[in-house]
């Protein structure tokens, strides 16, 4: 029988490194170009199948707190269940020296674990996403958009994550119909 795991993101620090790395070594497998894009023709769905997709986003320069809040609201709230999962660390600008472990499932954003110290001497900030059916361009634009406070960016960019989210269900129930009736 399966036992309950309580998660407990502060116990997650030294792990950190760890998934940050696998997710570079994906990335360097010859599929995919350095931004984590696939290559042209090589499977864009290779390690999940399906319409699901891996990504990294990765930011050299420190991040205010409130903006990436709000980033990861309106991610959050604008794919919804096709965002399946968010890790990473973040490089907090009020505490440059505390990395900020963060970690989301769909709509549930958890509270962002607080290390004592880095894992490594990378300070940047890193945050892999795990998505359905969800480019990554507009989650990028929409990342740089919140975090540089342009509004009309993050509108765009808005727009695009809605419209693939529609267009994946769409997919989707057109799959399960034929499915049922087939």
């Amino acid at each position: 029988m399966f036992q309950r795991r309580v998660y407990a993101p502060a116990s997650l620090g030294d792990d950190v490194v760890g998934w940050l790395a696998l997710e570079e070594a994906i990335r360097g497998d010859g599929t995919h170009g350095s931004n984590g894009t696939a290559k042209p023709g090589a499977s864009p769905f290779a390690r999940h199948g399906g319409r699901i997709r891996s990504f990294a986003i990765t930011r050299e320069l420190p991040i205010g707190r409130d903006a990436f809040q709000k980033f990861l609201h309106l991610l959050s709230m604008s794919a919804g269940p096709r965002l399946l999962r968010v890790k990473g660390l973040v490089h907090d600008r009020d505490e440059p020296e505390r990395p900020r472990v963060i970690h989301a499932v769909q709509h549930v954003v958890y509270p962002p674990a607080i290390l004592d110290d880095w894992p490594s001497e990378d300070r940047r900030t890193r945050l892999v996403f795990i998505t359905d059916g969800i480019d990554p361009e507009p989650v990028r634009q929409l990342f740089e958009a919140a975090l540089d406070g342009k509004p009309i960016k993050a509108g765009r960019a808005l727009r695009q994550l809605a419209s693939a989210v529609a267009d994946t269900f769409r997919s989707g129930t057109a799959q399960l119909a034929r499915a049922l009736t087939g």
